[in-house]
């Protein structure tokens, strides 16, 4: 969408709509959004040690 009319509001509104229809298949696993913008997974951080990902 590209409507430089759109109010701040309206903006806000549809960006939080589309939130959760995201996921994000990462190293950790997948991960979406809740309809109160929470993420449905805890952070897991991951370090890449001799060619292969490990947990911290």
């Amino acid at each position: 969408m590209n409507d430089p009319t759109i109010s701040v509001s309206d903006l806000c509104d549809k960006l939080v709509a589309a939130m959760v229809t995201i996921e994000v298949d990462g190293v950790t696993g997948k991960m979406t959004w809740t309809a109160d913008g929470e993420p449905t997974k805890e952070p897991n951080a991951m370090v890449i040690k001799n060619g292969a990902y490990t947990a911290l």
